[in-house]
């Protein structure tokens, strides 16, 4: 299955096979540069972008170290 170019996930069932894929490569790791680590990349990205239209959260803010809290309270009584 290394040769399968990964093209966008546009369903369900799609992602979810996609999901069964890569579960796979958790077990053992491929070596980097081989036919294996570049499909666990493809599937990877097609994953993550997939999971980003779907599952988004509109106006999320980063969350703050403790440097940025504590910053952020000065002034606040």
């Amino acid at each position: 299955m290394a040769s399968e170019v990964t093209r966008r996930i546009e369903t369900k069932a799609e992602y979810e096979a996609a999901l069964d894929e890569i579960e796979r490569y958790f077990d053992k790791e491929p070596a980097p540069g081989t036919p294996e680590a570049e499909r666990f990349d493809e599937l990877a990205r097609a994953i993550a972008a997939y999971e980003a239209e779907h599952w988004a959260v509109d106006g999320a803010a980063p969350i703050a170290g403790p440097a940025q809290s504590v910053h952020g309270r000065k002034g606040r009584a």
